[in-house]
């Protein structure tokens, strides 16, 4: 019989494993190695590791109200204070990578994107839109981004889809 006392506490959270097929290539992110990104190819050769600096970003304040409801009827669980290093990730047909961080713009909506080119070069950083939030992590509306088009789900106040397409020009 495990009691309480013989249970160890463990933090819930969001774990970060998110991994990609895109162009021949593999990409990997694990929130254990920070913010880092590594592409392998189809055989399981290393290509190259992605990483960058980056802003800690505090769970927002609902999350942990939930959580710390949580706790008090399972006891062996407690919340963090910080986000993971980033989100998500996706890839576009010219190799590009999207690397969803937690860091808002002023519209609570939009989440900002690290942008790296298909040598894993940082290149831009931009606001595109939600793809998915805190907690809708198993239930992910993934964006996509083809023929220098971004597409992505926005909910309407009405509860129904609606499919959002932005024209990508790259100055």
């Amino acid at each position: 019989m495990v009691t309480q006392s013989s249970r160890e506490k463990k933090a819930l959270k969001i774990p970060l494993f998110d991994w990609r097929v895109k162009n021949g290539k593999i990409y990997v992110g694990n929130e254990h190695r920070g913010y880092e990104i590594l592409v392998y190819d189809l055989d399981g050769n290393l290509l190259r590791k992605i990483r960058k600096e980056y802003n800690s970003i505090k769970y927002p304040e609902e999350f942990k109200k939930s959580v710390d409801e949580m706790a008090k009827r399972r006891p062996d669980i407690y919340s963090l204070d910080y986000c993971p290093p980033f989100n998500s990730f996706f890839i576009d047909d010219d190799n590009r990578l999207y690397v969803m961080t937690y860091e808002q713009e002023e519209n609570k909506e939009e989440y900002i994107y690290d942008i790296f080119n298909a040598d894993g070069i940082f290149i831009a950083r931009k606001s595109i839109g939600l793809t998915y939030v805190i907690g809708q992590a198993l239930n992910r509306r993934r964006a996509q981004a083809k023929n220098n088009r971004y597409y992505r789900i926005r909910y309407k106040e009405n509860g129904y889809p609606e499919l959002i397409v932005y024209k990508m020009i790259w100055e």
